[in-house]
């Protein structure tokens, strides 16, 4: 899905005069080479010595907002998170506010695993933790004891189709 993060490059200069100049690069590329691209697109405008650009708009990053003056460094980053962890990327990007930092420590550190509900999550846990008998495990409330575990702050949560993303704080 991620393998074709695109951003679209605009000349300002050239924006600025009424002139539609630009080019579309794709981000998965060495950022040695998107950022000759940009030069090369810029040394090609219509307008002497323009040297500012923005990114007006892009394809390929999911339900992730990329700034108009994202550095292309940090889109850069943005797309290869995104094409690296492809199933679950766009989610937990989102959930961190495009904080790409952040976004990598909950996938490398946090993560507990994907399941079809908070209670069946619950459930693994303490069960395996406290090694309950089967006889025993009929009379717990597995909903409350898994609404206490989120509203606690002990995990959070990412909706994801019909399943739920746990992580650890």
């Amino acid at each position: 899905m991620f393998s074709q993060a695109k951003i679209y490059v605009a000349d300002l200069a050239a924006y600025n005069s009424g002139t539609l100049h630009g080019i579309w690069i794709d981000n998965l590329l060495d950022l040695t080479e998107v950022e000759e691209q940009i030069a090369t697109m810029l040394s090609k405008s219509p307008i002497k010595r323009a040297e500012e650009y923005a990114i007006h708009d892009y394809a390929g990053f999911g339900n992730t907002d990329i700034g108009e003056f994202f550095s292309i460094e940090q889109v850069h980053n943005i797309a290869l998170f995104l094409f690296e962890n492809d199933e679950y990327g766009h989610l937990i990007l989102s959930y961190c506010n495009e904080d790409i930092e952040e976004a990598k420590r909950m996938l490398t550190d946090c993560f507990q695993g994907q399941y079809d509900s908070v209670e069946d999550y619950a459930q693994e846990m303490l069960a395996d933790s406290l090694q309950l008998p089967d006889n025993l495990t009929y009379y717990f409330d597995w909903e409350r004891y898994a609404r206490d575990l989120e509203m606690g702050g002990d995990i959070q949560t990412i909706e994801y189709e019909n399943a739920v993303l746990i992580f650890s704080p």
